[in-house]
């Protein structure tokens, strides 16, 4: 069983469907597949024979690192060996290129998806618990939050960060630094110890995480 929602958009010239909501909140490539079959199904009968799947992720291109890029080339992979029917699957495809072919022909990205999707495989549930989890943080400092940074990878994704934004920033404003600096961070967080410019912390185990 999975859940999509039908929208009419007075700038967009085709019923537009998004998938999963939230009844399939971390699926598997399986599951995801699952879901494409029933919303292709959903569409056809009701008079779609052509129709168009985006999978989005926030990049176009596949990146091992990427999980979501991974499993959204997995699903087109799919649809070109006919494991897949009764559409074209595109993924990754980032929001921006899903929406407008403009942006897809500036960015190089070129596909038949491109601005003329019927369907897109969202990732609102994913985004919903990362809003999810930064709010269950709040109570442990009593509120006092300065800012929610939102970075890595998958903050270079408009879509997802301002999901994110819309359901947290009453906690306090929500900053996008977007890239995986994750490594550089920690050296240079190394290198300001070294220095004597910072205190090194050290981290003890909660013996009571339900505290």
């Amino acid at each position: 069983m999975s859940h999509f929602t039908a929208f009419e958009i007075p700038n967009y010239h085709k019923l537009l469907v998004a998938v999963d909501g939230g009844m399939v909140p971390y699926p598997t490539l399986e599951q995801k597949k699952a879901i494409i079959d029933n919303t292709v199904g959903a569409l056809r009968s009701m008079g779609y024979d052509e129709v168009k799947v985006g999978v989005l992720a926030c990049v176009e291109k596949l990146n091992p690192k990427m999980p979501e890029t991974v499993e959204a080339d997995a699903l087109k992979q799919m649809n070109l060996r006919g494991e897949i029917t009764g559409c074209t699957v595109e993924g990754p495809i980032s929001y921006d290129c899903a929406m407008s072919k403009e942006i897809a022909d500036f960015k190089g990205f070129h596909s038949d998806v491109a601005g003329d999707e019927h369907a897109k495989l969202i990732y609102d549930a994913m985004a919903l618990n990362i809003a999810r989890n930064i709010a269950k943080c709040a109570p442990y400092v009593k509120g006092k939050v300065d800012a929610i940074l939102l970075t890595g990878g998958i903050a270079y994704s408009k879509y997802i960060t301002e999901y994110i934004r819309e359901h947290v920033e009453f906690i306090a404003p929500v900053v996008v630094y977007a890239g995986e600096d994750e490594m550089l961070s920690l050296a240079l967080g190394g290198l300001r110890v070294l220095r004597g410019e910072e205190e090194a912390k050290t981290f003890v185990k909660n013996e009571n995480p339900g505290y």
